[in-house]
């Protein structure tokens, strides 16, 4: 049973066993924002997962791996040098971001 400051959350829970569960599944225990649960709740109620925890799988397996997109980066910036100020300058511009601020 899930429970966020003593509101029990009594919804399905895959478990070992259970036929939704899969044995590369790993049973972790997070804390998230009543807002995020709440969400969760929602999905599970409309039917768009079986489970709070399909839920929150759900959303980490569309995140990147922004872990790995850093060492990628950090690999070209051994192998080729870090990207000049002009080149920062494009991307940023590019992808509407606003300029970095000039370090002092």
């Amino acid at each position: 049973m899930l429970a966020t400051h003593n509101a029990p959350l009594a919804l399905p829970v895959a478990r070992p066993g259970h036929p939704s569960y899969d044995e590369s599944m790993k049973r972790i225990t997070i804390s998230v924002p009543d807002s995020a649960v709440a969400k969760a709740k929602n999905a599970v109620r409309a039917g768009d997962v079986p489970n709070v925890s399909a839920y929150f799988a759900m959303l980490a397996e569309k995140e990147p791996d922004w872990a790995m997109f850093r060492a990628v980066l950090d690999e070209w910036d051994a192998e080729f040098g870090p990207p000049s100020a002009e080149a920062v300058a494009w991307a940023r511009a590019a992808l509407d971001l606003p300029p970095l601020e000039e370090e002092s």
